[in-house]
């Protein structure tokens, strides 16, 4: 098995039912990962948990396969308000994610937000490795 399948069935183990969504992110997602990269990993939950409640099992595959793990644990709510204010952790996800778990609601979130995106004309500089931010700003400031 190997590390992101692993990941996944570890949080479904210590979840179940509380698990919504397990989505790779990140320079791993994106295949831009190198020999120091770590594997960066958002868990979506019904409710919340302590980000320290994976410690035992991230300590585990990081004996077991030799790569760290970056976490964070968001409750749904939390992932729709990122979402809906484009976070930049949010915005990253625009670049390349994988979604190894979901019960449907990662992705139907996800693709509103890729659709807001477009119809606002926000989009990546590439070259400068920036968002245009010009209407994110906009809607801050009203």
């Amino acid at each position: 098995m190997d590390v992101l399948n692993e990941v996944t069935e570890q949080c479904r183990k210590a979840l179940g039912k509380n698990l919504v969504s397990v989505v790779l992110f990140g320079s791993t997602a994106r295949g831009l990962q190198d020999s120091r990269s770590d594997i960066d990993v958002l868990i979506v939950v019904e409710e919340e948990v302590d980000n320290n409640f994976f410690k035992d099992i991230w300590i585990d595959l990081l004996m077991n396969y030799g790569v760290k793990l970056d976490t964070i644990v968001m409750a749904k709510k939390d992932v729709v308000d990122n979402f809906n204010y484009f976070s930049p952790l949010f915005l990253s996800f625009a670049l390349g994610i994988t979604i190894l778990f979901d019960e449907g609601f990662f992705e139907k979130e996800y693709f509103k937000f890729l659709g807001r995106l477009k119809e606002e004309n926000i989009k990546y500089v590439e070259g400068g490795k920036v968002w245009d931010l010009q209407k994110i700003s906009s809607e801050i400031l009203q």
